[in-house]
């Protein structure tokens, strides 16, 4: 069998992989194994039958879209800063689906501090980590109300909104506050924005940003200004083009979106313990 092994060298902790342990771990002797250190996609191949990826949660989010939605058998070694879309796992069966041509594993989010997930800067990452995304949230904490129109099968959410998320993890932004998890499940979290200038609009989210991720969730909540619960379908109506943290890449959506959730058709392995 072809097997090709990528490693992302831009990782938080790719310095610390240990490929012998992998390869001991996932291949053998029959296996034709081409090892390959890139920082960028585009040196990725699609020959292999079996894929190990070694990476953040935004290599894990191209490996799902490039070989997972076509049926190659994918493993995924964490060495990233923060690797949240792999704490909570040790396998994904299922994945969501954004207008049923692109996957996440973990979140899609819009809103105040999501761009910090993409913006962050490799270097800073490698000599700080999880310190680097915290100067950045300190450094970016502004607030820009989208209007933003949500529907599901049981509600409409239609408001002045700082943050829209969802997600498929116990935790979010190094906060693990979604007490309701359950593997395979999608959650939205909705955070209305209130204030005629950035001074009262940061005044009003604060509260509401501290009682979601510090206090979190263990059951569904509807309330005026915050909504979180469980979805199955869902559909987003945006003002314009809006860039969107999608498991730790920037991709940027327009007018409608419909995310579902899809079973997929090959189960991909995570692995936490191929570092030294």
């Amino acid at each position: 069998m072809d097997c090709q092994v990528i490693i992302n060298t831009e990782s938080g902790r790719a310095e610390q992989l240990n490929v012998k342990k992998i390869l001991g771990r996932y291949t053998n002797s029959n296996d034709n194994v081409t090892v390959s250190y890139c920082n960028s996609v585009k040196d990725w191949t699609d020959n292999a039958n079996k894929v190990i990826v070694c990476g953040g949660d935004g290599t894990l989010y191209s490996a799902l879209n490039r070989y997972a939605l076509n049926s190659k058998q994918l493993i995924y070694v964490a060495c990233g800063t923060l690797n949240e879309n792999a704490c909570c796992k040790h396998s994904i069966k299922d994945v969501a689906m954004i207008n049923d041509n692109r996957a996440f594993g973990y979140v899609m989010a819009t809103g105040v501090f999501t761009s910090i997930g993409y913006d962050c800067d490799a270097g800073q990452k490698k000599k700080l980590k999880k310190l680097a995304y915290w100067k950045k949230a300190l450094m970016s904490y502004t607030i820009k109300p989208l209007d933003i129109c949500v529907t599901t099968e049981q509600w409409q959410w239609h408001k002045s909104t700082s943050l829209l998320m969802l997600l498929r993890s116990d935790r979010c932004f190094g906060f693990r506050f979604n007490k309701m998890y359950r593997e395979g499940s999608t959650y939205i979290l909705l955070i209305s924005a209130k204030g005629k200038n950035q001074c009262e609009l940061r005044a009003t989210t604060f509260p509401k940003l501290v009682k979601c991720f510090i206090a979190g969730f263990d059951k569904p909540h509807f309330g005026n200004d915050i909504i979180f619960a469980p979805v199955e379908r869902v559909k987003i109506e945006l003002p314009d083009n809006c860039d969107f943290c999608v498991d730790g890449e920037k991709v940027t959506l327009s007018r409608s979106v419909y995310v579902t959730n899809r079973h997929l058709k090959n189960e991909v392995t995570i692995d936490y313990n191929c570092l030294d």
